[in-house]
């Protein structure tokens, strides 16, 4: 039987945000990743940290099943075809 695995990572990192390049949305950044900032000085906030991990993940799993669904489908299609 054939099954599929999902996997899940989230990471925290200290940066340099300044308000110009502060990341307040989820944004998708070149390594495929989302990432969002929040203010260093609320760190130990864990609703800010748990909210900040919510809205990331939300853009991020609707990225990832769009691809799978759509990897899928074209595996699906090329079945049909043989």
């Amino acid at each position: 039987m054939e099954y599929e695995r999902v996997r899940v990572r989230v990471e925290f990192e200290e940066c340099l945000a300044t308000p110009e390049t502060n990341k307040a949305e989820p944004t998708k950044v070149s390594d495929g990743c989302f990432e969002v900032d929040f203010d260093r000085t609320l760190e130990l906030d864990i609703n800010t940290n748990e909210q900040a991990v919510l809205a990331v993940s939300y853009p991020a799993i609707r990225d990832a099943l769009a691809s799978e669904l759509s990897r899928v489908s074209k595996k699906k299609s090329k079945k049909q075809q043989v």
